[in-house]
């Protein structure tokens, strides 16, 4: 299969100096972030869901990632990143049967494979959808392991970061595969279960649309700072039987982390093939701002996902009219070019 490459993974332009910054901070993010504007429902958050039957999946044991750490560890307290995952787990957030939708979201917070934004990127994200009446499922991914808080840098030098996401790319696939299976239980529609990644977990998220195995690819895909690392495969063509699912993509201008190049050559890529994805590019908005407030354009990134999913038909309710799109007609040139 051709191929295409997608600047040199992340492009990393302060690279490990920028990733080490965001760990050292990881412990203040979650409390810089306000609570979400207005819940418009109830929800239920159950119990978390083990991935696989023995806890800690295929390809684990054997895997250069896995240093044989078994318990989490939490940097910053109770509301700060976790690392040393190697059990993943999937935690329901299921709104009431009044606002349910039937749509469902995985999201997957990021932290560079070594460690999750559990809260700004997870929790809070999963807790917003909820109340909106879209089913969302907090994934806790498998990652490449730390001898401790202070092996991060290290961590980074012993495993690319590509490699680093194999677990969690293979999470990610049996996060839709397994809440398709238990569509009835959840009360949600199995063709409209999609996936919102941010930084490392928006890899996840776009090779979760990118899977060839219908089964584990998801309904729609959202990668928020962040995309497909290193070789981009080549992309089938949007009218052929194994086309891609609609994309949301949003990045900051001054991201100090992910290069934005990166994003909009994936953008691109799909625009060659037929697609048309949807891409927020904003002025400001730095890295891994997730649902924190700072005061820019980006802080509005959620409410525009959101209306973008009803533009997709997304957030209509069993029975409900379908959303109407105007689209409005080019002036008329007398078939000049």
């Amino acid at each position: 299969m051709d191929q295409v490459r997608i600047r040199p993974l992340w492009a990393l332009r302060k690279a490990l100096a920028g990733w080490v910054a965001l760990a050292a901070c990881a412990a203040a993010l979650p409390s810089l972030a306000k609570e979400p504007a207005s819940a418009q429902g109830a929800y239920t958050r159950l119990e978390p869901l083990a991935l696989y039957e023995d806890g800690t999946g295929p390809g684990w044991h054997d895997w250069p990632g896995n240093l044989g750490i078994e318990e989490e560890g939490v940097m910053g307290g109770p509301a700060g990143a976790i690392f040393n995952v190697s059990v993943p787990t999937l935690t329901p957030y299921l709104p009431d049967a009044r606002h349910n939708t039937g749509t469902a979201v995985i999201v997957a917070p990021g932290g560079a494979f070594r460690l999750l934004a559990m809260a700004h990127e997870g929790h809070q994200v999963a807790e917003w959808l909820a109340q909106r009446g879209i089913a969302a499922f907090l994934l806790k991914y498998r990652l490449a392991q730390m001898k401790g808080p202070d092996d991060f840098g290290a961590s980074m030098q012993r495993m690319p970061i590509d490699q680093a996401g194999v677990m969690g790319v293979a999470d990610g696939k049996r996060a839709v595969a397994l809440v398709r299976s238990r569509a009835a239980e959840y009360r949600i529609d199995p063709a409209r279960v999609g996936i919102v990644g941010f930084s490392a977990g928006a890899h996840v998220a776009a090779e979760v649309g990118l899977s060839a195995d219908a089964r584990e690819r998801a309904s729609f895909v959202a990668p928020i700072y962040g995309g497909p690392f290193g070789t981009l495969p080549q992309l089938p063509k949007a009218d052929s039987d194994d086309a891609l699912p609609p994309f949301f993509l949003a990045i900051a201008v001054n991201d100090p982390v992910v290069d934005p190049g990166i994003v909009l050559g994936f953008t691109q890529a799909l625009i060659a093939a037929g697609y048309e994805p949807e891409l927020h590019l904003f002025k400001d908005g730095g890295h891994g701002f997730g649902m924190t407030r700072q005061g820019t354009t980006s802080d509005l990134w959620i409410e525009q996902f959101h209306w973008w999913m009803t533009t997709q038909g997304l957030t209509r309710k069993p029975g409900e009219p379908a959303h109407e799109v105007k689209t409005m007609p080019g002036p008329d040139l007398g078939g000049a070019r």
